[in-house]
């Protein structure tokens, strides 16, 4: 369940940090790679309360997937440290803590398609999917149950234990 969770959630911040290029440069020549699937699915507690404490853009510095076999495994980071001085706007996206995305992508567990940050409008792409969106592909009620339990426990609940 953790993994689901957050392999989804990542996929969903990779996916966000596409359309907040989109929503600031309009046609974009660059776009972030999903990050590999070592860092994606790992899921013990260490790793999870230090992407808790991380900000976007640490997680863009992590290595690219080993699919991407025609970009350096640390292509998001070097598109990172391009666009990042191009906006003052962009750079205060990309320190927004890991945790308050994840608040938004949860979204009490209903549909997500944009979201606003400093007076700026993100709207998602279909391939941006929130919380909700991993929940409608469970057919499974309990499950359903479940993940919703861990990530309130494990991602939004107020003691960090």
């Amino acid at each position: 369940m953790i993994r689901k969770i957050q392999t989804h959630f990542l996929t969903f911040l990779i996916n966000f940090c596409n359309d907040v290029l989109k929503a600031e440069f309009k046609h974009s020549l660059y776009s972030f790679k999903k990050i590999n699937y070592r860092n994606r699915s790992s899921f013990n507690l260490n790793y999870i309360s230090k992407l808790k404490n991380s900000k976007i853009k640490d997680i863009l510095n992590l290595e690219i997937s080993r699919k991407y076999i025609r970009y350096d495994k640390f292509e998001n980071k070097k598109i990172l440290e391009k666009i990042i001085t191009s906006s003052e706007w962009l750079n205060h996206l990309f320190e927004m803590n890991y945790l308050d995305l994840f608040k938004s992508y949860y979204n009490k567990e209903k549909p997500l398609n944009k979201i606003y940050f400093e007076n700026k409008v993100i709207v998602f792409s279909p391939r941006t999917e929130s919380f909700y969106f991993l929940l409608e592909k469970l057919e499974d009620k309990d499950l359903k149950q479940d993940i919703i339990d861990m990530a309130e426990k494990l991602y939004l609940n107020e003691n960090d234990d």
